[in-house]
């Protein structure tokens, strides 16, 4: 066998070997995690998981005696944690699943970043995260009732994939399937998601049209007008602030 291919050969296998070291090492890390839930969450915190595409989906319900300022009528706070990718190297994502505070949160924000406090690192548990979960609803219904409106907390991030059915079931989120008119006058299918804050556009998955990858946000604030053509009342254009 010539030398070059069988170093070739050599690398390949140890890059493979790697892998395998690695995902072994994240599963057991993974596992990990979901057995400190089971055992160090206060009993007024729940944690169910459930396997995705890209990892693991862990849902967080943190019971009213546990945070006892959301509004009257919830049982609950209910989040979100998204742990993909190379996890624990590539930060989760904390998404919120109800409405405790104006405007919502319940969008699609990545809450990551004010929950913390700080970047995330290796080192933090999901465990961690989930204690500190009480804390930050706590700040965000004060500022909401001292009539702060919540806009500022979270990020989105271009890329994710959301689950439409989520958007579909949330009161306070409206979910429209529309065509998106391009420079070629070409209309491609887009989901337009509106909240009480941002508007988001998604492109259906093209694995399963129940998902959507997001392309492309902004917040409502920014908007300076909308115009309905002439003559075709599906026909909108969306004029932002600052733009063209």
């Amino acid at each position: 066998m010539h030398a070059g291919a069988a170093g070739a050969m050599s690398a390949a296998r140890r890059s493979q070997q790697n892998h395998n070291f690695s995902a072994e090492i994240q599963q057991k890390r993974i596992q990990k995690e979901l057995n400190l839930l089971k055992t160090e969450l206060p009993k007024d915190c729940l944690a169910t998981s459930q396997n995705i595409a890209n990892g693991i989906a862990v849902q967080i319900q943190l019971l009213r005696t546990l945070v006892p300022d959301i509004p009257e009528g919830l049982k609950a706070a209910e989040f979100e944690i998204f742990l993909e990718g190379r996890f624990p190297f590539q930060a989760p994502k904390i998404l919120c699943r109800t409405t405790f505070c104006y405007p919502t949160l319940a969008d699609g924000r990545d809450l990551l970043q004010d929950v913390t406090k700080k970047q995330w690192t290796p080192s933090f548990t999901v465990c961690d995260l989930v204690l500190k979960l009480p804390a930050f609803v706590a700040e965000v219904v004060k500022v909401s009732h001292n009539g702060i409106d919540s806009m500022g907390y979270g990020t989105f991030h271009i890329g994710s994939v959301f689950n439409i059915a989520h958007f579909r079931n949330m009161e306070d989120v409206g979910t429209f399937e529309v065509s998106e008119v391009t420079k070629n006058n070409t209309q491609e299918g887009r989901y337009m998601i509106i909240s009480e804050s941002v508007i988001l556009f998604l492109e259906p998955s093209k694995k399963n049209k129940d998902y959507g990858v997001l392309i492309s946000w902004a917040t409502l604030p920014s908007l300076a007008n909308i115009k309905r053509r002439r003559g075709d009342k599906n026909n909108i254009t969306l004029n932002w602030k600052g733009i063209g």
